[in-house]
């Protein structure tokens, strides 16, 4: 009876595998360098490095001096025109009131608000205090939105600008306790 260790006798260990591949390696570049593939290649290595001659960099040989720095030439400046002249302010008839500008009913800058949603009540709080209920006209201005859902108090839900005279409108949503403004 014979007693048989675990990969004893099977004639290729680990230094065999390294053996093998080293030697189908070398194998292997050898066939393409000395064949077509490695010819081609060998074939496009320049044998001839040319190297350009060394630049004279100013100032570093004591025995030819240093070139005179060109002369600066200064910018043309820039005309600016004369200010403007300000326009003298119009004379009342008492100046310690505050001056009014008289406006034509033709330029008040006005937008339609109308109002979308599950709101009881949507009023424009203006900042003098002034109330709109909405939905109404807004002259131009800035305004808080004071909403009252079914049954609750009434509170601030956002704000509404009126600068351009573009009509607006207000949706108010309970369940997230805002008004949108488009």
């Amino acid at each position: 009876m014979s007693t048989r260790r675990s990969g004893a006798g099977t004639g290729c260990g680990l230094a065999g595998v390294g053996c093998f591949l080293l030697v189908g390696f070398a194998g292997l570049s050898g066939v393409l360098i000395c064949g077509g593939v490695g010819q081609g290649i060998w074939a496009r290595i320049p044998r001839v490095i040319e190297v350009a001659p060394p630049r004279f960099v100013p100032g570093t040989d004591p025995a030819q001096p240093a070139p005179e720095p060109a002369p600066v030439k200064p910018r043309p400046r820039r005309v600016r025109p004369p200010p403007r002249p300000v326009p003298p302010a119009p004379e009342f008839e008492n100046p310690d009131d505050p001056p009014f500008i008289a406006v034509e009913a033709d330029t008040l800058i006005v937008a339609e608000v109308t109002v979308s949603g599950d709101a009881a009540e949507v009023v424009a709080l203006g900042a003098d205090g002034t109330a709109f209920p909405l939905p109404s006209s807004l002259p131009r201005g800035t305004y808080d939105l004071q909403v009252r859902f079914d049954g609750g108090e009434p509170f601030i839900a956002g704000s509404i600008a009126v600068l351009d005279g573009a009509d607006r409108s207000v949706t108010c949503r309970e369940s997230l306790g805002i008004c949108k403004v488009r």
